[in-house]
């Protein structure tokens, strides 16, 4: 259980750790290749690489930031709830973040078996785009398991 502990709290937070690493390495090479290297040498492929690296880090952490309870709102209400009408408020919340998600999810999913159907590949790196809008059906699932995590959490806290 330990494992399965660390997966579920750390889980989007390693893989934006290592997205951005992964990203700002591809800049820098980027960086490199154009104003250090000869202008025979070109590598062409880093900055889409990294630019769909980046995608893939904002759309994970959303649900890195449902399960931090790190997303921007408006507190104002707080001050003049009850703990218990504070707790159906984030319950509230979580459902309609969960039913976005699902909505959103669902239709990144139908975008996403496009590009599997079409075939298309990146310009530069000749990968397959469908990598790419895989970030929107993945992303927004995680987004519905955090919530309902959540959701779970506020059920089972006293008061």
């Amino acid at each position: 259980m330990k494992i399965l502990d660390v997966i579920d709290r750390r889980f989007e937070e390693a893989l934006c750790v290592l997205g951005f690493v992964f990203f700002v390495f591809l800049s820098n090479l980027q960086v490199l290749a154009r104003y250090v290297l000869p202008a025979e040498i070109s590598i062409p492929w880093t900055e889409e690489l990294a630019r769909y690296t980046f995608i893939w880090c904002m759309y994970l952490g959303i649900s890195w930031c449902i399960r931090a309870d790190a997303h921007l709102k408006v507190d104002i209400l707080k001050l003049f709830l009850s703990s218990k009408m504070e707790k159906l408020q984030e319950i509230f919340i979580s459902a309609a973040i969960i039913l976005f998600s699902v909505l959103v999810g669902i239709s990144g999913f139908q975008v996403f078996l496009k590009q599997v159907h079409m075939g298309q590949t990146l310009a530069a790196s000749g990968l397959p785009m469908w990598l790419v809008y895989l970030a929107f059906p993945s992303s927004f699932l995680l987004a519905v398991i955090r919530s309902c995590q959540k959701i779970y959490r506020l059920v089972r806290q006293e008061g």
